[in-house]
């Protein structure tokens, strides 16, 4: 049996904690908001963070108090919004007295620096805080995982035993994890996906339909490839569980967020409104500019994300983009 401190209460990281709870770990969750903490307490989900209550496994804890929540802790499981990576582990940071393995589910970029999230952890975990860092990530939506259905994820990093560690913590008969020694290639890809599942998603609001979204995912693969390989991720990682499959689900279902938003943008063929009176937290929104600003700096061609750039950040109509990204000069695929 493992010890792990979760950091988030939101609808991952308690899907995430219900996984390692039925492979008999030790969780305890850290959640400041005291009335999910009464709920993980009671043994079920918060309300309104799943479409219905689930049970949880009656073993986890909560808390509000990080240093209950790291007491004796082994792993430290991060499952917070990329923007919030920073505040987070500058918090957390006193109260971790013993080295911990830590796994991260962000998707996204640093919006302070830049960085790939394990980077962020890296910086502000000094070596003897921080055993590495593993990014858990692949097509997984977290109520599918509360419900117990079929789910493979991946868990990259470059230390091969660490990401075995990670492997063994989380499989089970519902929940399999393969493990990569790419974390740049992963990470990269976890962050564009939702950039292209905006594009996605606005196309379906503009009307079009299947012929459309296959060919954005197959050129939405192709520029996450691109930017990752500039960035040091290896090919096959873009095509494997944590890219082109996690880019599948992403850009396919209501489920997704941010699918959902950009067919939102795309009904209203302007972006105004939904930014104006969006509450929830859209990473492909911050991820679209971080993207990008990474492109320019290495050189690296996004149709694609620079067309999301342009309805989110200026003002431009999903419509007439989509006609502009059709009528680009020709050239051949490869």
């Amino acid at each position: 049996m493992s010890r792990i401190a979760v950091l988030g209460g939101g609808s991952w990281g308690t899907a995430l904690s219900e996984v390692l709870a039925d492979n008999a770990h030790s969780v305890t969750v850290y959640e400041r908001k005291g009335e999910k903490v009464s709920a993980f307490n009671a043994h079920v989900t918060p309300d309104g963070l799943f479409e219905r209550v689930f049970p949880l496994n009656p073993s986890i804890r909560a808390t509000s108090s990080l240093k209950e929540a790291f007491m004796d802790a082994e792993f430290l499981l991060l499952s917070v919004p990329s923007t919030a990576y920073r505040s987070v582990l500058n918090e957390a940071l006193p109260y971790i007295v013993r080295p911990v393995s830590v796994i991260s589910t962000g998707k996204g970029f640093d919006p302070t620096t830049h960085h790939l999230l394990n980077d962020t952890v890296k910086e502000i975990l000094p070596q003897e805080s921080c055993k590495g860092v593993t990014a858990l990530t692949g097509p997984s939506f977290a109520e599918e995982v509360i419900a117990h259905g079929l789910t493979c994820v991946l868990a990259a990093n470059e230390n091969t035993e660490e990401a075995k560690k990670v492997q063994r913590l989380f499989s089970n008969p519902y929940f399999r994890v393969y493990t990569s020694s790419d974390p740049v290639g992963a990470q990269v890809a976890g962050a564009l996906k939702n950039v292209i599942a905006l594009a996605s998603g606005m196309l379906c609001g503009l009307g079009y339909s299947e012929n459309a979204k296959a060919a954005l995912l197959t050129r939405g693969e192709a520029e996450i490839s691109r930017l990752g390989k500039a960035l040091g991720g290896k090919e096959e990682t873009f095509l494997g569980l944590g890219g082109f499959g996690d880019l599948i689900l992403t850009c396919s279902s209501f489920t997704s967020r941010n699918f959902t938003s950009g067919y939102e943008i795309g009904k209203a063929d302007s972006a105004s409104e939904f930014l104006e009176h969006n509450t929830k937290t859209v990473e492909g929104i911050e991820a679209s500019r971080l993207a990008c600003s990474l492109g320019k700096k290495y050189s690296v061609e996004l149709p694609i994300t620079e067309a999301v750039y342009g309805v989110l950040f200026e003002g431009r109509a999903p419509s007439s983009i989509a006609k502009e990204l059709m009528q680009r000069e020709l050239k051949a695929e490869f």
